[in-house]
């Protein structure tokens, strides 16, 4: 004869659905905090952006090159700042919706990723070559995001 605690299993269950209304509830908060912060940090990245636009339309005649390229590189820190947060809540969506992998090609991907990165100077400090490099398979929107800028 086998004896069952029926109360043990059903307290096992109980702590389980405890467990997983918890876990719905802290994915929930997840997901609201990050589109808040989303939001609250793309508001004055906007305004940085704005004025800077502003800024390049009504002075660009007037400011001398270092000024204009001092001008250029901050519009193009917003605009990677403002992929990294559009990143960041992408990310922060990956399990909601699910996407397949893909095929990249990494030879097309990484000049974009990888720029020559020069000094304020204008010195080149280095450049990577991409020669050679296999395609793999990907999530797309996972690798590619620094190809936006």
């Amino acid at each position: 004869m086998v004896f069952h605690d029926e109360s043990a299993a059903r307290e096992m269950e109980r702590r389980m659905r405890a467990v997983d209304a918890e876990l719905e509830r802290s994915n929930r908060e997840l997901d609201d905090f990050a589109a808040i912060a989303s939001h609250d940090l793309q508001e004055p990245l906007r305004k940085i952006q704005a004025f800077g636009d502003r800024l390049a339309d009504h002075s660009s005649t007037t400011l001398d090159e270092e000024a204009r390229d001092y001008l250029r590189r901050m519009t193009d820190a917003a605009g990677r700042m403002q992929t990294l947060i559009s990143d960041l809540l992408e990310y922060s969506q990956v399990t909601i919706r699910p996407e397949p992998p893909q095929p990249v090609d990494l030879a097309k991907l990484s000049p974009k990723c990888f720029p020559t990165s020069t000094r304020a100077s204008g010195r080149v400090m280095g450049a990577l070559s991409s020669v050679g490099f296999p395609p793999c398979r990907q999530v797309p929107s996972r690798c590619v995001s620094c190809s936006r800028t």
